[in-house]
């Protein structure tokens, strides 16, 4: 059976490799493959999962180690926790609160292997010994494992007065059998679970999974869950939608995983923003708190908004399609919340209006979520999705041959590969990094571009919608020659935003181009000899500045790259102002 699975996975493996990401490393995609199978209840797009990786390539010649960890991920109410400025976000978080922390391990190996669950538990107490100083762990590690510590400490400060729900999950994933794992491998798994428990006193929950052949053939056959059934007391139809009358145990199974945990990817085209102990919460709170209470739930409640690619059934029980629940996130909230706490309450039998809309139109659904949103006090930035330039910018990616991600997800109905596909984020570092010039920001707070007094720096009507097509066709060409110039991983992310800055200076000519300069850029057209020459501008900077974490993030790598463009294309600023117009 054993021999079966191996040739299955080998074979998967190989097609999934060929339609994502051919040019991936073997070992490079079974990593990211086994953390998209690991975190796949959790809808995290493909940046989004390589972006917790920081295991040491085999080729890196920089000082650190991995610590036998391949992936990080810090995740908070299922939100994907990417930078220090999330990190220290939190601490505006109310209560409600889930933090769970995924440490993978994932090997090409056919077997598990006791060394590694000894390593890993050594890094394992540098991580979760939070008194413990980097200078005083017992191995140096590489600075991208660092930085996860630093973001986990970061986040761990933030939640601490907030009495969240805290899980740590390990996950050892292997081509190997796990009906065949030595006893003396497991125990130390189950020593693991005990001791990261007693380490840090804030854990609630340690859990550890090994992950065999045989487990990744079976989470990669299932598909994630799009389609949920929900039962009512009753409903009215009407225009495409319907009115249901659905009993509040019903909604909340709805929304809730298996485990009991809240799917918190349909609230993606929320607003996300969970408002705590604000009054209309409280009153929510102690009208489901009131058992004897005779008023109905949905007397006192506006209700849930549910958007579905489909619904089917009947008026008694309806299939639904893919749901999008875009308006009662606070109700919702309330809801879980008070049936978490008490599973047997009465409250369960009275119920809540789910208004059920079937919109495939994507204008349409953005109409329905702004409206339906700005009925309460929403802060418009959070609306970014819906935004008329977004939707302007997935428009002329699509006449490109490009994905744009505006509705997260939306690339996986797609049959293309992830070198069309790119997110907001993604989108977002591209621009900053080429047109504003900031790709330090780019590289260490890709966040601070969906907030409020950065976003319109980002994006803007005022700039042609053609800029936001070549920032994103340059983002995937430079990211396809830095694979075939770097080896380790960690440098292709250190330098690829300070050379997307570059090469529209190399081709451009001038150290700084304007809006209708850069958005004439024929990507498909630019000379392999332009991508080597802004690598030759590049990296002695980044060599001299210490081939680093920090320096890509910090300031000076910026400085000097101006000056070195400055120098060089100082004297062709008139040709710049020729071609480039006003922005």
């Amino acid at each position: 059976m054993q021999d079966t699975d191996l040739t299955v996975l080998t074979e998967i493996l190989a097609q999934r490799k060929a339609a994502l990401d051919p040019q991936m490393k073997d070992d490079e995609f079974f990593e990211f493959f086994a953390a998209q199978q690991v975190l796949r209840d959790y809808q995290l797009d493909p940046e989004e999962i390589k972006s917790g990786v920081v295991g040491q390539s085999t080729q890196a010649k920089l000082p650190g180690t991995d610590g036998g960890i391949d992936a990080i991920y810090l995740l908070v109410n299922g939100r994907l926790i990417r930078d220090l400025d999330q990190a220290q976000e939190l601490k505006n978080l109310k209560q409600n609160i889930v933090f769970d922390v995924l440490i993978l391990q994932s090997s090409l190996e056919t077997g598990f292997a006791l060394q590694r669950l000894l390593r890993l538990k050594d890094t394992s107490e540098n991580i979760f010994r939070i008194e413990r100083s980097p200078d005083s762990f017992s191995e140096t590690y590489n600075e991208e494992l660092l930085d996860s510590i630093k973001r986990f400490r970061e986040a761990h400060r933030a939640l601490i007065t907030k009495h969240p729900t805290f899980n740590a999950h390990y996950f050892y994933l292997t081509r190997g059998d796990t009906s065949m794992i030595a006893p003396d491998i497991q125990k130390k798994a189950k020593e693991l679970e005990t001791d990261i428990s007693n380490i840090l006193a804030t854990i609630t929950k340690c859990s550890f999974t090994f992950v065999g052949a045989r487990d990744l053939i079976g989470l990669d056959r299932k598909p994630p869950k799009s389609t949920f059934t929900l039962k009512c007391a009753d409903s009215i139809a009407g225009g495409g939608g319907y009115m249901a009358l659905v009993e509040l145990a019903e909604y909340r199974r709805l929304i809730t995983s298996e485990k009991g945990e809240l799917l918190e990817y349909l609230f993606e085209s929320n607003v996300r923003d969970y408002q705590g102990d604000v009054d209309v919460n409280k009153q929510i709170r102690e009208t489901l708190q009131n058992q004897a209470d005779n008023a109905e739930f949905w007397w006192l409640n506006n209700g849930i908004t549910i958007l579905a690619a489909k619904i089917g059934g009947h008026s008694k029980e309806f299939t639904i399609d893919e749901p999008q629940i875009v308006n009662g996130l606070q109700t919702s909230m309330e809801i879980y919340e008070h049936f978490r706490l008490n599973p047997a309450s009465e409250s369960g039998k009275r119920h809540a209006i789910v208004r059920l809309i079937e919109f495939p139109d994507s204008k349409q659904q953005d109409r329905i979520i702004k409206a339906t949103n700005s009925q309460t006090k929403i802060p418009p930035q959070y609306l970014w999705a819906t935004d008329e330039l977004q939707r302007d910018i997935e428009q002329v990616c699509r006449a490109s041959g490009m994905h744009y991600d505006r509705r997260k997800n939306s690339w996986r109905k797609q049959p293309i590969g992830l070198d069309k596909v790119i997110g907001m984020t993604e989108l977002a570092q591209a621009v900053a990094a080429i047109y504003l010039q900031e790709p330090d920001h780019s590289r260490a707070r890709p966040s601070r571009y969906f907030k409020k007094e950065h976003y319109g720096k980002v994006f803007s009507s005022k700039v042609p919608i053609d800029l936001y097509v070549m920032c994103a066709l340059l983002r995937k060409r430079a990211e396809t020659f830095l694979h075939g110039t770097e080896n380790d991983r960690r440098d292709r992310n250190n330098l690829l935003f300070y050379l997307l800055m570059a090469l529209v200076s190399v081709e451009l000519k001038t150290p700084r181009a304007k809006a209708k300069a850069i958005s004439g850029i024929k990507v498909g057209d630019m000379q392999e000899s332009v991508f080597e020459a802004a690598l030759a501008l590049v990296r002695p900077i980044y060599e001299t500045r210490g081939a680093s974490d920090n320096a890509a993030k910090g300031p000076d790598m910026l400085v000097d790259l101006k000056a070195a463009l400055t120098s060089r294309f100082a004297k062709k600023k008139k040709n710049e102002v020729k071609a480039g117009g006003s922005a």
